[in-house]
């Protein structure tokens, strides 16, 4: 239920850019760490690692291959991610991806 309060009230502070009514799908990261599934979920491409190469197949089959209407909300609240997923939010935007990050945690 906190959960709920709490995405209701990110949904509400996101940037005009941010177009929720262009995501067919949402992607929620709850502990982005330092953004790998968000780099397997829209650049799979560059992803090296068989975890991360194993997630990305996963995301393929579950948002299929265009995921240019597929939306990623996550949540950092580790403070020396910041600036890194800062700028890969920042990239994966020029790229066209809808991508908002938030700088806290959510628990229940």
């Amino acid at each position: 239920m906190i959960l709920s309060c709490c995405l209701t009230l990110s949904l509400q502070q996101l940037p005009a850019q941010f177009d929720v009514a262009r995501c067919t799908q949402v992607y929620i990261d709850i502990g982005l760490n330092v953004g790998d599934m968000l780099l397997a979920l829209y650049a799979p491409e560059g992803i090296k690692t068989k975890p991360e190469q194993k997630q990305a197949r996963a995301f393929a089959a579950l948002f299929g291959t265009n995921r240019s209407s597929t939306c990623a909300i996550g949540f950092e609240p580790n403070p020396m991610h910041q600036r890194r997923l800062a700028g890969l939010a920042a990239r994966l935007r020029a790229r066209g991806h809808h991508v908002q990050i938030f700088g806290y945690g959510v628990s229940n």
